[in-house]
């Protein structure tokens, strides 16, 4: 065997390493046994390409979700008419020979540990990037297919996930997902379900001096602002020397006779944008067209 080339995510999504013999290692997202061979999607930190492993299911049995493994094989770039890489990117494994498990899996995903959310942000929590968590939650927003926000007795946390199951706010949920971080502890492919039913979360009331100092992270907070313009699912408002936009799936705030000027205090996942550790912007995004005026 020629000696592998390693591989680095510029390397791969460049298509540098096409047709060529190399060696990656990443942790398992996702499985599908294929008659023969398995697929897998394999994240190196939050970058993802298609794995497949040749064999029998005895011999990659080892193989499950957040599986840490070490591969060899050859990297298949697809490329468009020009020759241009498109972003799909393969490892072909001969044999489950070349495959070494760095780290066990998990055959339960919701057997795992739960984390306080608080914790995710803590140093001890960088050792699990990229790996499965596991925290138990109260639903604060749901965005069905998209996101899930939730929040327990420490902290709140982002959920992206593809799931649609009907949540109501205040819902328990365990929720289990790959650790990420995007200017804070963010939560990806995400899966949840439904072990108990509470109040509805309390909102934090904040000021735009707590926003604009970095205070508000992905967390439901009420805010006392200035309407600027509404239309469609849209609300423009200002907070003292803050503006940004308010926005609910299905607003329709146009047809609400909203006049602009009018004092109102709003209800949201608060989401923020750093840039250089600051913040750049702010968002809002409402759970329902209720709120005081």
């Amino acid at each position: 065997m020629p000696v592998p080339i390693p591989a680095t995510i510029h390397q791969l999504a460049s298509g540098a390493l096409d047709a060529q013999w190399i060696v990656a290692e990443g942790v398992v997202r996702s499985i599908a046994s294929q008659p023969g061979r398995l697929v897998a999607q394999l994240a190196l930190d939050n970058w993802e390409l298609t794995i497949e492993v040749a064999g029998a299911p005895s011999e990659l049995s080892a193989i499950q979700v957040n599986t840490q493994l070490r591969l060899r094989g050859v990297c298949d770039v697809r490329v468009d008419d020009a020759n241009r890489p498109i972003g799909v990117v393969r490892l072909m494994v001969p044999n489950a020979g070349l495959v070494e498990v760095l780290g066990p899996g998990t055959a339960d995903p919701y057997a795992i540990p739960i984390w306080p959310i608080a914790e995710l942000a803590e140093f001890r929590a960088q050792k699990a990037f990229g790996r499965l968590v596991h925290v138990r939650a109260s639903v604060a927003l749901q965005r069905p297919g998209t996101s899930l926000f939730v929040k327990d007795a420490t902290g709140s946390v982002y959920v992206q996930t593809p799931q649609a199951t009907p949540v109501r706010v205040g819902d328990i949920v365990d929720v289990v997902g790959f650790l990420a971080n995007d200017d804070g502890p963010t939560i990806g492919r995400g899966v949840y379900r439904v072990v108990g039913h509470g109040a509805e979360p309390p909102a934090r009331a904040v000021t735009a001096s707590d926003i604009e100092s970095g205070k508000v992270l992905d967390e439901l907070v009420r805010l006392p602002v200035r309407l600027e313009n509404a239309s469609d699912d849209t609300l423009a408002v200002r907070a003292g020397s803050l503006s940004f936009l308010a926005t609910l799936d299905g607003g329709h705030f146009e047809h609400l006779g909203l006049t602009p000027g009018s004092e109102m205090v709003l209800t949201g996942i608060g989401i923020v944008v750093l840039r250089d550790g600051v913040v750049s912007t702010f968002r809002m995004r409402l759970r329902s067209a209720d709120w005081s005026t």
